[in-house]
């Protein structure tokens, strides 16, 4: 039999190796506190095809760092999580500016994207 001042250790180094070992448990943020980036675009003219694209541009820059907590890391492949994350800013932005023009060069874009991904 094992005497009780070993066990005692035995126990004692198995739950620190288990603390060390276990995955941290984290909290999501809630849809209420998601991270935000002001994107602005006063300076552009969004009844020109530059200004849309200038916008658009200036969009995946806010949305890259907004979902940079997803991002790719050890690999240059995205995640599900980071590429969900991303379009749905960039959608959100998209649909809160509200012009005809950028909405067509967002739907144009993902249209093409869609084609290009489906014919791999």
């Amino acid at each position: 039999m094992i005497p009780s001042r070993v066990m005692a250790s035995i126990i004692g180094a198995y739950a620190v190796a288990v603390l060390f070992v276990a995955p941290r448990v984290t909290y999501a943020e809630t849809v209420d506190q998601a991270p935000t980036v002001a994107v602005r675009y006063s300076d552009l003219n969004l009844e020109t095809r530059t200004g849309v694209q200038t916008l658009f541009s200036r969009i995946q820059l806010a949305a890259a760092e907004v979902c940079q907590q997803y991002g790719p890391q050890g690999t240059l492949v995205a995640s599900a999580a980071h590429r969900s994350c991303t379009e749905q800013a960039l959608s959100a932005a998209v649909r809160r500016v509200d012009s005809p023009l950028l909405t067509a060069y967002y739907s144009e874009r993902e249209d093409r994207h869609a084609l290009n991904t489906a014919s791999r």
